[in-house]
């Protein structure tokens, strides 16, 4: 007796997800107000800054909030939010140089109200997008159309990849047009996603032009008069692509659809907005790239409005949320790393499927066209990501190989700065700490007020990255202080976590690894310290120099799993890459 098919087990899985999003959110709206804002689960101390036709400006001094454009959330000032306190909103943006978060009024919950003239907080609503997800499914599962034919072959794993032989070398003319000049890798991608059927697969790994690639695939299928949907798991990922699409092909009509909440990033591009996929003008035989969510397309399910559907960021979208976009077309080009972050899967569930990304899940039945060239490390950044995480395929592009930091001697932290080690242990003994370390906290702003203050560096040009939000806060803390003692003005370098600064980079990298307690990080929390992806991220960031501050306990951890240890190897290979620089944490 066969066991349940690959449909049943979504399904379930994603019953299985919607119940821990509830009581995920119970729980969580249980626990104090500052517990909440130290996890990220919240913003508390707003004040009221102004309304403008729906959009409300707050003064947030410090925000390091999870929360992204388009989430749902609840202004208020009772502390806890229940029932009907508090304003539904919708996150707009935050401009860290003057301290403005924006939110609008959500016209789909207008219950509710705010004082403006008390100190205000904003906490998450339930958001659960699993039924669209269900919804999706079974019309997968009924199959009356090629495209849910299509879908239900990728997710069951029985698709087969066609060449087309008669398109390559107009593939390959159109590949060697491209100004600039594409490398072999990317002609290559070019040409397998011109010529594949029904679903081509690309691996863009850090810094390999892969939004560039997707957009110069876009504009040729476009060009031979297919009608293409760009899709992504988020607005910045949609936006991001359309405006690429609109550069490189600034004649092709590009339309976002979507709220304008979600379109901040759009303003001043040619990308012309619309509210919804319904909203679509005709097309009248004009060519078009659309581009939309992956979670406001069910108007385009099966209708046959689309001959392709390109997805970006396919390694972020779980299995089970893929039909949402294999039902918009016959055809799909899925474009992503499955060795960067992966979807984000809330409850913990045995089945692997559940947090695996349609990405990775397609790569089983074929391989993906690999771009290999990355444009952003040098040579010295680039070689270990890629003997760890691309077995050593991943290569800088003679541009970039040589390329050295612009440092400038005569400070504390000389040794580390030295632009012939792009990348460097900065070690700071401490024992003991799990999610904050005042310690090494004061070296990474010393190291962020040197750069700044004595060199003149750009803060555009630097970025702190930790995995927990208590030593980013506190690192804020005191590099706010120090500049504003130093009489510094002028925006603040970008201070988050690895998740929020993915698809990001800048010439220095500063990562304070915080914790020191291997005792800890021997369980549960050493599958979130010692991620693969998490680290090839933190990694490939940086362009010229890379510094690493971290306690020489951070790499002792000793899990009680295979899984545990491989990770735990990974990080020790590193620290015996990198030269080692110990710095006292007494230092100024």
């Amino acid at each position: 007796m066969s066991g349940p098919s690959t449909l049943d087990v979504l399904e379930r899985l994603l019953h299985a997800e919607h119940h821990a999003i509830l009581l995920g959110h119970r729980d969580l709206m249980t626990l104090p107000l500052d517990e909440r804002v130290e996890r990220g689960e919240s913003l508390c101390g707003l004040r009221f800054l102004g309304e403008t036709r729906g959009r409300i400006r707050l003064g947030c001094r410090d925000n390091l909030a999870k929360f992204r454009p388009g989430d749902a959330l609840r202004l208020g000032y009772v502390e806890p939010l229940e029932g009907g306190h508090g304003l539904g909103v919708v996150y707009e943006s935050f401009d860290d140089a003057s301290s403005t978060l924006i939110v609008s009024r959500d016209p789909f919950r207008s219950d509710g109200s705010f004082d403006a003239g008390a100190p205000l907080q904003l906490d998450p609503e339930i958001q659960s997008l699993t039924g669209l997800a269900l919804d999706a499914l079974e019309r997968v599962r009924r199959g009356r159309s090629v495209a849910a034919r299509f879908a239900r072959d990728v997710l069951d794993g029985v698709w087969t990849r066609e060449c087309d032989a008669t398109r390559r070398s107009d593939a390959a003319a159109r590949a060697e047009a491209c100004r600039p000049p594409f490398d072999p890798s990317q002609r290559e991608a070019l040409m397998e996603a011109l010529t594949g059927e029904p679903l081509t697969l690309v691996q863009g790994p850090p810094g390999t032009g892969k939004t560039y690639v997707l957009a110069r695939i876009v504009s040729a299928l476009a060009s031979r008069g297919e009608r293409v949907l760009v899709v992504a798991y988020t607005h910045r990922a949609v936006n991001h692509a359309l405006r690429t699409v609109s550069a490189v092909d600034p004649g092709l009509p590009v339309v976002k659809a979507g709220k304008t909440t979600g379109a901040d990033d759009l303003r001043g591009s040619p990308v012309a907005l619309v509210p919804s996929l319904r909203k679509l003008p005709a097309l009248d035989g004009a060519k078009r790239v659309v581009g939309a969510t992956l979670f406001s397309l069910q108007s385009a399910w099966e209708a046959g409005a689309f001959d392709r559907v390109v997805l970006d960021e396919a390694a972020q979208v779980p299995v089970a949320y893929g039909a949402c976009a294999l039902l918009c077309a016959p055809r799909a080009i899925l474009v992503g790393d499955h060795r960067q972050l992966g979807p984000i899967v809330q409850g913990r569930h045995a089945d692997p499927l559940a947090s695996r990304s349609l990405f990775e899940h397609a790569i089983a039945s074929a391989r993906p066209a690999v771009l290999r060239t990355t444009y952003r490390m040098n040579a010295g950044l680039c070689a270990f990501p890629s003997e760890v995480f691309y077995e050593g395929t991943l290569h800088p592009s003679p541009r970039s190989a040589p390329a050295l930091f612009a440092a400038a001697p005569g400070g504390s932290y000389d040794a580390l700065f030295d632009p012939l080690c792009p990348a460097v242990l900065a070690v700071v003994p401490h024992e003991g700490h799990r999610t904050r370390c005042e310690p090494e906290a004061r070296i990474v702003a010393g190291i962020v007020l040197d750069r700044i203050v004595r060199q003149g560096g750009d803060p555009r040009g630097l970025a702190v990255v930790a995995p927990y939000r208590a030593q980013l806060r506190l690192i804020r803390t005191l590099v706010r202080r120090g500049l504003a003692e130093a009489g510094a003005r002028g925006p603040l370098p970008v201070i988050d976590t690895v998740e929020r600064i993915q698809g990001q980079e800048r010439d220095m990298v500063v990562v304070s690894m915080t914790a020191s307690d291997p005792d800890h990080l021997a369980g549960d929390a050493g599958s979130f310290f010692y991620s693969a992806s998490r680290l090839n991220v933190t990694l490939t960031r940086a362009r010229t120099k890379l510094i690493i501050v971290a306690s020489p306990l951070a790499f002792e951890a000793l899990p009680r799993t295979f899984e545990g240890m491989r990770d735990v190897e990974r990080f020790r290979r590193l620290r015996r890459a990198l030269p080692a620089i110990e710095v006292a944490a007494t230092t100024p």
